[in-house]
């Protein structure tokens, strides 16, 4: 089979459900979602469990994970979260846009959020107890409001 038919959850060489298999198959897939469109890179995680799925988002770049659990629905992005490591999750919740890290993070265990939040930069951090005032729908709100009021005259956006 050619590399580009090879299924993306099976790992290469090893066959037996070792470690080093489990590590060498996150890792491949990681590689293989990563210059995907987020959409179809959050389809393949879907696919997987959610702890092979936290195994694989802490094989990407952060920021290239914040896209593709954005993409999930957030009950499902926080399961796949909540089987990161802590620091792991914090980065990836702080490429994300504060909305979307915000719905993932109510779906969290309160304890867990707290710890999540707290490996967070600080500017994020106070970003994420700010709109936790708030439901969901207002916080959602508030963002798109300030985002238009950040769009300068020609279109551009204006660090939002």
């Amino acid at each position: 089979m050619a590399n580009d038919e090879t299924p993306l959850t099976e790992p290469e060489g090893d066959k037996n459900n070792t470690p080093q298999a489990e590590v060498h198959n996150s890792e491949t897939v990681a590689g293989r979602i990563e210059e995907m469109p987020a959409a179809d890179g959050a389809d393949i995680l879907k696919e997987l469990t959610t702890a092979q799925a936290a195994d694989v988002a802490e094989y990407l770049d952060p920021h290239t994970a914040s896209h593709i659990l954005a993409e999930m629905e957030p009950m499902l992005a926080a399961s796949v979260i909540a089987d990161m490591e802590p620091v792991e999750a914090s980065m990836v919740l702080g490429e994300m846009d504060s909305d979307d890290r915000v719905d993932i993070l109510a779906h969290l265990p309160r304890a867990l959020r707290e710890q999540i939040i707290g490996e967070m930069d600080a500017p994020e951090a106070a970003d994420v107890r700010k709109l936790q005032q708030y439901p969901p729908d207002v916080s959602n709100l508030i963002l798109r409001s300030i985002a238009k009021r950040c769009v300068s005259k020609d279109g551009r956006e204006d660090g939002v």
